[in-house]
C-alpha cells in the first residue's frame, strides 16, 4: 500500500463506515493530482462534481476527465450544495480568474485559485483500497472484542 494511502488511513482512524470523509477524499485526490495548470476546456455542462470540504472540489468534464479545483478561502455552502455552476470565457475555465457558483438557498461564488488534472483510474482504485482497509480494520476490532473507535 502506498504511503499516501497509509496517511489517509491514519486520518480514518475513528471511521466506523466504509464511506470516505471529505478530508479522506481530498487527501486521495491530492495524492493523484498532476501539476497545476492555468485552465481547462469546458463546454457548458459537467458530467458531475464532488465537494472535498469547503476549500476544494472535483469537477468531471468527461467520463474519464476530472479536475481538482482549489480555493484561496472557504467556499460558503459548498459542503451542502446541490447545484453549482462555473464561470468561463471562450470555453475555458481559468485559475485565479473564474469562479464556482453555489446555487442553493444562499447563493455564493468562490474564486478558483488552482486547477490540477486528476488520474481518475488511480483515484477509483485508491477509493476501493481505502474502503476495503476500513472493512478489515472494523472486522479486526470486532474480532478483538473492541467497540469500533470514533
Amino acid at each position: 500500500m502506498s504511503s499516501a494511502l497509509l496517511a489517509i488511513l491514519v486520518l480514518a482512524g475513528c471511521a466506523t463506515t466504509t464511506r470516505l470523509t471529505s478530508q479522506e477524499q481530498l487527501q486521495l485526490h491530492l495524492a493523484h493530482a498532476g501539476e497545476p495548470v492555468p485552465s481547462f476546456r469546458f463546454f457548458g455542462s459537467l458530467h458531475g462534481w464532488n465537494e472535498l470540504g469547503d476549500r476544494a472540489m472535483v469537477v468531471h468534464t468527461r467520463p474519464n476527465e476530472s479536475w481538482l479545483l482549489q480555493f484561496d478561502a472557504t467556499c460558503p455552502g459548498l459542503t451542502h450544495a446541490t447545484t453549482i455552476g462555473l464561470s468561463s470565457q471562450f470555453d475555458r475555465v481559468y485559475a485565479r480568474f473564474d469562479r464556482v457558483y453555489v446555487r442553493d438557498t444562499i447563493p455564493s461564488s468562490c474564486r478558483i485559485s488552482s486547477i490540477r488534472p486528476l488520474d481518475s483510474k488511480a483515484i477509483k482504485a485508491g477509493q476501493a483500497q481505502l474502503r476495503q482497509a476500513k472493512i478489515e480494520q472494523r472486522q479486526a476490532e470486532q474480532a478483538d472484542g473492541e467497540q469500533p473507535a470514533g
